[in-house]
C-alpha cells in the first residue's frame, strides 16, 4: 500500500514539475507602437510623451523581462517603416487600415496601434484683477490593426476644461484622463 501511494505522490509531482514548462510553450505577440501623431495645430511635448507612454504601458506586463508575452518593436524599426505620408509626424496623411495593415506586414507585427491627437487648445490668460484663467480642449484618437483577425480599430475621446487656472487643466492631465479610457477600450489582450 506504501509502495502505491508513494508511487501516485511521485507521478503527482512529476506531472506538476511539468506543467509550467508546457504553459509556456506559445510565440509573444510582436507588437508595433507607431509614434504619436498630431494634425492640430498646437504642440505639446509633455502631452505627446504622456500619450506615447500609455500606448507602451499598454504592452508593459509585470516580470516581463522572465516572460515575454509581448515583442514591442523598436521605435526605430518602426519609424523606418512608416510610409512617406506619415513620415511627418505634425501634419501626417490619412490614417486607415491600409496604411496599418502594409506597417503590419511589413515589420511581420501581429498588432500595429497609435495615437493621432486631432484636435488641440491650450490658452492660458489673465483678467483685468490679474486672475489666471485656462482653456484647454483635446481630443486624441487611436487606431489598430490586429494582423491576425484583420481587424481594424478607430476609438476617440476628448476632455475640456475651462476655468480659473488648475493641474486639472493642463493638456498633459486631460491627456492622461483620455489614454486611461481608452486603453481600457482597445481590446488587444495575451493570446494563450
Amino acid at each position: 500500500m506504501k509502495k502505491v501511494l508513494a508511487l501516485l505522490f511521485m507521478t503527482f509531482f512529476l506531472a506538476a514539475g511539468t506543467l509550467p514548462a508546457s504553459c509556456l510553450a506559445y510565440e509573444p505577440q510582436r507588437i508595433a507602437v507607431l509614434p504619436v501623431f498630431n494634425s492640430s495645430d498646437t504642440h505639446d511635448q509633455d502631452t505627446e510623451q504622456v500619450i506615447a507612454d500609455a500606448l507602451q504601458a499598454k504592452f508593459h506586463m509585470p516580470l516581463a523581462k522572465v516572460i515575454t508575452i509581448y515583442d514591442v518593436i523598436p521605435a526605430k524599426e518602426v519609424q523606418l517603416a512608416l510610409p512617406p505620408e506619415l513620415q511627418n509626424r505634425n501634419k501626417p496623411g490619412k490614417i486607415n487600415a491600409a496604411v496599418l495593415q502594409k506597417i503590419g506586414t511589413s515589420l511581420q507585427a501581429d498588432i500595429v496601434i497609435g495615437a493621432q491627437i486631432t484636435n488641440f487648445t491650450a490658452v492660458t490668460f489673465s483678467n483685468r484683477d490679474g486672475d489666471l484663467f485656462q482653456r484647454t480642449d483635446l481630443t486624441i484618437r487611436i487606431v489598430g490593426y490586429d494582423v491576425g483577425k484583420n481587424q481594424f480599430l478607430d476609438i476617440h475621446d476628448s476632455r475640456d476644461y475651462d476655468g480659473d487656472w488648475s493641474v486639472m487643466g493642463n493638456p498633459d492631465y486631460l491627456a492622461k484622463q483620455i489614454m486611461e479610457d481608452l486603453m481600457g477600450k482597445v481590446p488587444y489582450t495575451w493570446k494563450r
